[in-house]
Formats: C-alpha cells, sequence, structure tokens
C-alpha cells in the first residue's frame, strides 16, 4: 500500500512538472531597441531629436536553438510604431522611420533589398518594411544576441511626456505578416512568420504581436531641472574653493 502510494505520488509531480518543462523550451520574438536609446528618450528635453534602433530579437529557452539562421535568416522584417493611447497636446511626434540599409547592414541594398513605408504614416503611426533582395538566396542572422537590425525611427520630444508602442507591422489593411524567415516553413511570405503565433511542429515560439514594447519619450519635469543646476553650480563652487 505505500509502495503504491508512493507511485502515485511521483507519477502526480511527473504530471505536475511536465507542462513547466515543457514551457521552459521555448522560442520568442519581440520588437526592442537598445538600452541608450531608451535612456535618451526617457530624458529628451523639448524639441529634442532622439534617434532609435529597431531591432527584432530572439529569445532561446531550454536549449532551443535559432529558427531564423537554421531557416536561412530573414527573407523581411516589417515594424511599426505609435502613440500607445489618446495623442496628447505637445507630445512627442514621429519624424521618421528608415531601413536597415546602407553598405554592409543586413538588408543591404547592393544585394538588391529594399525598405518600403506605409502610404499612412503620420506623426503618430508609422510603419515599414525590409525585403531581401530577390536573387539573395539567403537573409540577415542573428547575431551572438539573438538581435538582428532592422532599421531605426526618429522621435522628437514635446512638451509632455509621450507613450510609444514599438510592434510588428499591422495596419488595418495589412495581416502583419512581414517578418519572416528564408526558407521553407509554413509562414508568408517565404519562411516561417514570426509577426503571430505559430506552434507548427517543433517550432513553437511566441509572435511578436502578442509581446510589444512601449518606451516613453520624455521631458525632465522643472523641478529636476533646477536641481541638475543646483548641482552643476556645487561642482563649479568646489572647483573655485580648491
Amino acid at each position: 500500500m505505500k509502495t503504491m502510494h508512493l507511485l502515485v505520488s511521483a507519477a502526480a509531480m511527473g504530471l505536475a512538472l511536465w507542462p513547466a518543462s515543457s514551457a521552459r523550451a521555448s522560442i520568442s520574438y519581440q520588437y526592442v531597441t537598445d538600452p541608450a536609446s531608451m535612456t535618451a528618450a526617457a530624458n529628451a528635453t523639448s524639441g529634442q531629436v532622439v534617434t532609435m534602433n529597431v531591432y527584432l530579437e530572439e529569445t532561446l529557452t531550454g536549449g532551443s536553438t535559432s529558427l531564423i539562421n537554421a531557416d536561412g535568416g530573414l527573407f523581411g522584417g516589417g515594424f511599426s510604431v505609435g502613440v500607445s493611447g489618446t495623442p496628447a497636446t505637445g507630445g512627442a511626434i514621429l519624424d521618421s522611420i528608415a531601413g536597415s540599409q546602407g553598405a554592409g547592414q543586413p538588408f543591404d541594398t547592393a544585394q538588391g533589398g529594399s525598405f518600403a513605408v506605409n502610404s499612412n504614416n503620420s506623426p503618430t503611426r508609422m510603419a515599414g518594411d525590409n525585403a531581401s533582395g530577390i536573387s539573395a538566396l539567403s537573409g540577415p542572422k542573428t547575431d551572438a544576441n539573438g538581435m538582428v537590425l532592422l532599421g531605426t525611427m526618429t522621435v522628437t520630444a514635446g512638451t509632455t511626456p509621450t507613450t510609444f508602442t514599438l510592434a510588428n507591422y499591422a495596419y488595418p489593411a495589412n495581416s502583419g505578416g512581414y517578418t519572416a524567415t528564408f526558407g521553407n516553413g509554413p509562414g508568408s511570405p517565404s519562411g516561417f512568420d514570426l509577426d503571430s503565433s505559430n506552434t507548427s511542429g517543433a517550432n513553437q515560439y511566441t509572435g511578436t504581436s502578442s509581446n510589444p514594447l512601449r518606451f516613453t519619450v520624455s521631458t525632465p519635469e522643472p523641478a529636476s531641472l533646477s536641481l541638475l543646476g543646483l548641482g552643476a553650480l556645487g561642482l563649479l563652487a568646489r572647483r573655485r574653493k580648491a
């Protein structure tokens, strides 16, 4: 009886642990920007222009290997950025977005790469997508940190802190399937679609559309600026005393 109780307990523990161990082996994607850009945006003064890099980040857990690299790199990569909620008076505005297109960049124009902006772009909502060259046999792969540079966005700070959302290319008229691998996966337009949830076969991952990044373009309050001024005066006084 005691032996049977131990077996039942062990089986129950195994069932309890099985979903957790399965969940650990996964691949997920998110559009992100670098920490330096986030800091610059959070501390921007009114009228200051902040340029932010946009990356696709692939996160691997539980011994998973890169889907992007195994499937020939990225065929294309689209992203969008827009104001979260109702635009505030005096808030920050979007100036422009651009693709990673220069010499030596992932979607190099010398290799036939292209970047297209959406015709409905505005100071509060922009989107665009990169594509590998038509004659290319493979696309950009992730770096050592699982990142692929997609492009940049330029934001001008206003008098009111403004929160933006960085996410997949998803205007009402578009499905959002603009970030895909180069190989022969079940997604579109070429390989695995990384813009939405895809659990086909062993390649299970969380799509970028369910994991947006929010960042705030802020303006330091007068009190903060006063403290900065007092700090500078203190340093100046110490130097003179010395």
